[in-house]
């Protein structure tokens, strides 16, 4: 399912700071251990940089005199895995049972009809990033 639900993001990490070295993107969860910086101009990838991926921060070691750079790396599309998982349990029989006893009055189908709820409020189309 990871595999089913990984998405390839390339976007812009903005500056955030006057001295020129810190730099936010949006609220992405990568799944790789490192992310690649690329250049805004040069189209290279960059060197000297700490990623905290919990702040969603790169900081340069120097100045980069930019006011954004790319990033790249993969990500997990978080809604449609909730999404598969759900389904996953509401058609699997063994699951759904133990998810039922657990979960609910012990109905089936009540816990079915929940999971397949649950998974059309999670899905969503396909993030697609285009360049």
């Amino acid at each position: 399912m990871i595999d089913k639900n990984t998405v390839y993001i390339f976007d812009e990490a903005e500056l955030v700071d006057s001295n020129g070295k810190i730099f936010q993107y949006d609220d992405y969860e990568f799944i790789s251990s490192s992310i690649k910086v690329i250049h805004p101009v040069t189209r290279q990838e960059m060197q000297g940089f700490d990623w905290q991926p919990s702040k969603r921060r790169i900081i340069f070691d120097d100045n980069q005199n930019l006011d954004y750079v790319f990033i790249e790396g993969d990500t997990l599309d978080i809604d449609n895995f909730r999404a598969d998982a759900c389904e996953m349990i509401a058609v699997d029989f063994r699951k759904l049972q133990n998810y039922s006893i657990q979960n609910t009055s012990g109905n089936l189908d009540s816990a079915k009809e929940h999971l397949l709820r649950l998974a059309r409020f999670f899905r969503k189309p396909k993030m697609k990033v285009e360049w």
